[in-house]
């Protein structure tokens, strides 16, 4: 018989194979998905708008400098 995480991994599969099923499906029927804008990204693109135009520079940073410090 199934074990729980087996039975888990069936399920999850089961679902994300039929949503995969579905979207292709509305693909071949020609509808194409709606994607919405991200709010962070559009505020970058209004950022470096208003640095060019008044001359500025810009930086910006995903963060991830220290991530591959290792700790002593």
């Amino acid at each position: 018989m199934l074990g729980s995480g087996m039975l888990f991994a069936l399920v999850t599969s089961v679902i994300v194979c039929t949503a995969i099923l579905l979207g292709i499906n509305e693909a071949k029927k020609g509808k194409q998905p709606q994607i919405l804008p991200l709010a962070a990204l559009q505020a970058i693109d209004e950022a470096i708008g208003r640095a060019t135009e008044m001359g500025r520079p810009s930086h910006f940073s995903a963060g991830v400098g220290n991530r591959f410090v290792e700790l002593q």
